[in-house]
């Protein structure tokens, strides 16, 4: 690590030395650090094959990360750039996919909750209404019974 760092004070835009630390921060699982320099590395030679290859695998990687952090939509941006760099990278378009379904069957699960939630909220209603209707005509009923009464 040292060495590539080196190497990147002596010349920041070293595409060789930026891939090589990029994918030794992917091994120890500095998935952001790796990520920014793929970008650095293809931002200076946007045609360096591994940049690519590493950077659509370290974004599906980060993708899976906020996925189990319930994070979907970011992760669904995370793979949606990886098949923007490589349309043919199969990972990516299948974590996509995958993840689309998952947003799907979730956002179905959410509106059947405020559907449920609403429809007991109306019962809530109802029962409150009815009582109030009961209380209404008790309060008749007193009132007609004291002037009977009188």
């Amino acid at each position: 690590m040292n060495e590539y760092n080196k190497a990147l004070e002596i010349d920041t835009n070293n595409v060789e030395a930026l891939v090589a630390r990029g994918a030794l921060y992917a091994t120890k699982g500095s998935l952001m650090k790796a990520i920014d320099d793929f970008e650095l590395a293809l931002e200076n030679c946007p045609t360096h094959r591994n940049a690519k290859k590493y950077l659509c695998q370290t974004l599906v990687e980060r993708g899976g990360q906020l996925e189990e952090e319930e994070k979907l939509v970011t992760a669904e941006g995370l793979y949606k750039r990886a098949m923007v760099l490589d349309d043919t990278f199969q990972e990516a378009a299948e974590a996509l996919e995958k993840l689309q379904i998952r947003i799907q069957k979730s956002l179905k699960l959410k509106e059947q909750e405020a559907a449920k939630e609403q429809k007991k909220t109306k019962t809530v209603e109802t029962s409150a209404e009815k009582l109030r209707k009961i209380l209404k005509e008790e309060k008749g009923m007193k009132k007609k019974r004291k002037k009977g009464l009188h």
